[in-house]
């Protein structure tokens, strides 16, 4: 069977499961370049550490730190921060 067919895609969060503010961003995981230290600084994404383990968290919030979903499975948005980038995902 075609991994890919099966495989849904992460949902997109708007809000915040812990405190409802719309402000959810993804999170990086890897070495981080200097555009992704900037990018957290303004708020496009988070650091999430170089490893990821099986129940790493795939978004977090702005506004109140918290971390959810998981595990990552995608990069979407986040290549224009690494300089060569290739699409991961982890099937579990």
């Amino acid at each position: 069977m075609d991994n890919a067919s099966t495989t849904q895609e992460d949902p997109v969060p708007t809000v915040c499961p812990a405190c409802g503010a719309e402000a959810p961003v993804r999170i990086a995981y890897g070495y981080p370049t200097g555009d992704m230290f900037e990018a957290s600084q303004r708020g496009e994404l988070a650091l999430g550490g170089c490893v990821v383990e099986s129940d790493s968290p795939t978004w977090a919030c702005r506004a109140c730190g918290h971390r959810w979903g998981g595990p990552p499975t995608r990069i979407d948005g986040l290549a224009a921060y690494f300089s060569d980038t290739k699409e991961v995902r982890i099937d579990g």
